[in-house]
């Protein structure tokens, strides 16, 4: 099984070759974007989402989420989506076997309550043959946090193929929750990554 555990160390976002963000923008379908794909080469598509509210908060409810690396890079070889919009895809420049992938979830603090939670979240690195190397993430082991008012909170997480398995692509799927005490928090208020690293 994959390995699992805090992020750090080498796993510098900075160096990230494929990054995915998810953030609460405005949480309208207009404006500033909510979902965002990028490469270290260059290639970026962005698009919009609307979280929704209840009760005066932003209350995204379960959302399902996607994402995929195929192998080598090339035409429309990354794509990120969320269940509802349509997803982004990029076509960046060759890149080599992927060595690890990263989840960073963060709130701000400015609010009275603010959460971003991954609620599932599955892993699945291939290697040439198309043979897996799956993680199923235990609950107690999910990225998530929250804060009240008092200050930012993160979390941040990475996942790495067995020792001996060459993963060339990957699959990534799950379900996140957003909240907050109000229905347009920030930009940033509260936001997801997705890192992938490779050789």
């Amino acid at each position: 099984m994959p390995g699992w555990g805090p992020g750090g160390g080498g796993n510098n976002p900075g160096s990230a070759t494929l990054t995915a963000t998810f953030r609460s923008g405005n949480n309208a379908t207009n404006g500033p974007w909510e979902l965002y794909l990028e490469d270290s080469f260059g290639d970026s598509s962005g698009g919009q989402y609307a979280w929704g509210t209840s009760n005066g908060q932003l209350e995204s409810g379960q959302v399902d989420v996607q994402f995929n690396a195929e192998a080598g890079g090339g035409s429309n070889s990354v794509s990120f989506g969320v269940a509802g919009a349509p997803a982004l895809a990029i076509s960046p420049a060759s890149y080599g076997n992927i060595t690890s992938v990263g989840f960073y979830v963060s709130t701000n603090g400015i609010q009275s309550s603010e959460t971003t939670e991954w609620l599932e979240l599955t892993v699945t690195f291939y290697d040439a043959n198309g043979n897996p190397n799956q993680l199923d993430v235990n609950s107690d082991q999910l990225p998530a946090t929250s804060s009240s008012g008092g200050g930012a909170s993160s979390s941040y997480w990475i996942a790495t193929p067995d020792s001996g398995f060459t993963a060339v692509s990957v699959e990534i799927e799950g379900v996140i929750h957003l909240n907050a005490s109000v229905a347009t928090p920030g930009s940033t208020a509260l936001l997801g990554d997705i890192f992938v690293w490779t050789s």
